[in-house]
């Protein structure tokens, strides 16, 4: 290797580990090296805008590639990628190796979540409630009525499996499936078309599992006594507490709903999975181009819950210099959908992950995919030549000068903000 290009290699290494790299060069001033330290930025997000075919997703994959060279305090950071658009096969300069890959699809896909599971710092109060806001996604119709009787019927399904709301040893129990949350569901409807109460009817089902008449021989004094004990073990059970209440405080028409709701995301095959593990160390790309909108923002939603939780549990210290993991979802109008409620996965990944060591990578088309929130949020931010119809938008949104957008060249220009306060022009990945 000549000596030049192990000064080169030296000087990359000690920028990966310093915390920088290379953006391109300004083109006002002199030219000098456009260089993003992201060790002084006051969080770890990059926002970039553009309209399609500007070059603004290879920009993003270059950055990814960057990012994915850095070193950190817990060695190569962790990347996920939402790949909406399927754009995301292969990364410049990244090796296959360093890249896993999960499909979600409705059918041979690899990737499927459990919407059910129990985050240990969440605690079941936040698994219910996350649950329900995940139905509500995918069901935007679900009535206010419909979502408090969905959470009762969560909460006594997790106590059926053994979990405490208040004992934080049992939160790492194994998590019901959707299977079993739709026979719960089922099993109200049945109870409230029958009269019967339905704790009742679960714990005869129970006794019956274990006990059956056709063994007791009432000829014989050993058959009677299993007879007697029977009868007692359903009286017992009858005599119980009713951890759902009276048959007649349900609704049919509303359960009957909840279960359409349920058995539509069951059947989709997307949320009867176990857990996701994601490759630490790597770049996990969530391919989701093959689901249909509704699926997609309910799978993103819970993708961006998952990894907040993620970079909570692994936060061995806060507040690093460097990103640990990154989020990456290149697609303005789910950006858009996924930040509408101020506690989104989304919005808390841009406000409160940066003491985690996430930070997050934003692609959108348009000012009217980034709210002020997510906006004043990213330490960093390319602006891609967009089109005309939004000039005015950025204008007021960034305060930058539209000739200067005019000015861009697609596909290697870019105004770029890095925490001096300004917008400045920048060649895109120069020499």
């Amino acid at each position: 290797m000549s000596s030049q290009n192990i000064e080169k290699l030296n000087r990359s290494l000690e920028n990966n580990a310093l915390g920088q790299f290379k953006l391109g060069r300004y083109t006002d001033a002199g030219g000098d090296e456009c260089i993003y330290d992201i060790s002084k930025s006051s969080n770890f997000n990059l926002g970039l805008m553009g309209m399609s075919g500007v070059g603004k997703t290879y920009t993003i994959s270059k950055v990814i590639s960057a990012y994915s060279e850095l070193i950190t305090d817990v060695g190569e950071p962790t990347i996920f990628i939402l790949d909406v658009q399927g754009d995301f096969d292969s990364l410049a300069g990244v090796p296959d190796e360093k890249i896993n890959h999960v499909n979600f699809a409705y059918a041979h896909g690899d990737g499927a979540v459990n919407p059910l599971h129990v985050d240990p710092i969440g605690g079941i109060f936040v698994a219910v409630r996350s649950f329900v806001e995940i139905v509500k996604i995918f069901n935007n119709s679900l009535g206010a009525r419909q979502a408090a009787d969905l959470e009762l019927i969560v909460n006594s399904l997790y106590k059926k499996f053994g979990f405490n709301k208040d004992d934080a040893s049992t939160w790492n129990n194994e998590p019901p499936m959707l299977a079993d949350l739709v026979e719960q569901v089922r099993t109200l409807i049945g109870s409230v078309k029958s009269g019967l109460e339905v704790d009742h009817l679960d714990a005869i089902k129970d006794i019956l599992n274990k006990e059956t008449l056709d063994e007791c021989d009432i000829e014989t004094e050993d058959g009677l006594k299993k007879y007697a004990a029977f009868g007692e073990s359903v009286k017992k059970a009858i005599d119980q507490p009713r951890e759902l209440g009276t048959h007649a405080k349900w609704n049919l028409e509303r359960l009957e709903s909840i279960e359409h709701t349920l058995v539509h995301m069951m059947s989709s095959g997307l949320f009867s999975g176990n857990n996701i593990k994601p490759e630490v160390g790597k770049i996990n790309v969530y391919k989701l181009v093959k689901l249909q909108e509704r699926d997609m923002l309910t799978v993103i939603h819970l993708l961006l819950d998952r990894i907040f939780s993620f970079a909570q549990r692994r936060a061995v210290t806060l507040n690093p210099t460097l990103p640990r993991m990154l989020v990456v979802l290149d697609e303005g109008k789910l950006a858009k959908e996924s930040s509408k409620k101020a506690l989104s996965p989304l919005n808390r990944i841009a406000t409160e992950a940066r003491k985690y060591g996430l930070g997050a990578i934003l692609g959108v088309q348009s000012p009217d995919h980034i709210s002020d929130d997510l906006r004043r949020n990213c330490a960093g931010f390319i602006i891609m030549p967009v089109h005309p119809s939004e000039y005015s938008g950025v204008k007021s949104r960034f305060h930058v000068d539209i000739q200067n957008i005019i000015n861009l060249t697609p596909r290697s220009e870019g105004l770029v903000y890095l925490n001096d306060g300004r917008f400045r022009p920048v060649r895109l990945f120069a020499e």
